[in-house]
């Protein structure tokens, strides 16, 4: 259901958060709109089969997690009605949701307002994913919110991020790029790098040496290793406490989350 997102976090106004029961609902519902905001594809609504093909490229996974603008949501749904884009039930059921909750409006009998009054955010996850996991995505998705409803924390987050050296900022885009993300998009990015570096480890520099073909390794810690080394950082583990320490630092006065420890040691599993 629907909730307000003072609720977890007093201070965040004008958002409002979608819990859904499970990973598969929420992606019949968001996926089709997550392509057409965040994506290389962005602004363009795919059909079914465009759709398949996009999430069929082993770089382009699922979000676990979503917040956009009501703007961005009112462009979604008149892009695809003008181009006569056949949506499916989940995500006609979303559109009814989200007009019904006042996240986004109608400014004619076809259109919808794509300049809403204030900075209106939709926060979505599932419950599927586990405690741990969950409270780590919500941490993330509601640093987006804040970024989208709070002017003057984006401000501050665009002046640290421009700030970095030019190879840490290519970096940065190219590691978010890895993960499906539109490197073009420098607000964007950083969000995502304001986000990505509060409160997970994905700019982190794993030891992935001969971590998956070592001999007697479990399949499944050596199916992380894999992963991990597709799509490793380039921050060692000291100089990325260090950024992280700096960011909150830069971004003091805000109530921000926590970072959240997402798995226990991999050697611990082997």
């Amino acid at each position: 259901g629907f909730s307000d997102a003072k609720e977890l976090v007093p201070d965040l106004n004008n958002a409002s958060l979608q819990m859904f029961a499970d990973q598969e609902s929420m992606q019949r519902s968001i996926n089709r709109i997550a392509v057409f905001v965040e994506s290389s594809s962005k602004g363009e609504v795919l059909s079914d089969e465009e759709l398949r093909n996009h999430y069929a490229n082993g770089n382009n996974k699922p979000y676990i997690g979503h917040d956009y603008q009501a703007r961005y949501l009112a462009s979604f749904f008149n892009t695809a009605n003008k181009n006569g884009i056949k949506l499916n039930e989940a995500e006609e059921k979303l559109r009814s949701e989200l007009l019904s909750q006042g996240i986004i409006t109608q400014n004619s009998s076809t259109k919808l307002d794509e300049a809403p009054v204030g900075n209106r955010t939709y926060i979505a996850t599932s419950y599927e994913q586990g405690d741990r996991k969950t409270a780590i995505t919500l941490n993330h998705e509601l640093i987006h919110a804040r970024f989208f409803t709070d002017e003057k924390f984006a401000h501050k987050c665009r002046q640290y991020f421009n700030a970095l050296p030019p190879n840490l900022q290519s970096q940065v885009k190219e590691t978010l790029s890895r993960l499906g993300y539109n490197k073009n998009d420098q607000d964007l990015m950083i969000n995502e790098f304001t986000a990505h570096m509060l409160v997970e480890n994905t700019f982190l520099k794993h030891d992935t040496a001969d971590g998956a073909s070592r001999p007697g390794r479990d399949p499944r810690v050596a199916a992380l290793f894999e992963k991990l080394s597709k799509f490793n950082g380039f921050l060692p583990r000291e100089q990325l406490e260090t950024e992280r320490s700096k960011l909150r630092s830069a971004l003091s006065g805000y109530n921000l989350p926590e970072y959240l420890e997402p798995y226990a040691k991999i050697e611990s599993s082997s």
